[in-house]
């Protein structure tokens, strides 16, 4: 809900795609430095939550398109 007692708007489901080259970095990460492996999924929640906004400083990516961002 919103602080005014609103109903937050329902949300579009999204859906993730990794790559195993990912995975396999993830994993050495999580080996290596479980700080840094924590952060990585942090963003990956940020993403799918809201991919314009949140952690990771997300950029509207303009010459790409309407709806490319970076984070």
């Amino acid at each position: 809900m919103t602080p005014t007692g609103h109903r937050d708007p329902p949300r579009k489901a999204r859906s993730l795609v990794i790559e195993p080259e990912c995975l396999e970095d993830l994993r050495w990460w999580v080996d290596t430095n479980r700080k840094t492996a924590l952060r990585v999924l942090a963003l990956i929640e940020a993403v799918m939550r809201d991919p314009v906004s949140g952690i990771g400083k997300p950029e509207h990516l303009k010459r790409l398109g309407p709806n490319i961002w970076s984070r």
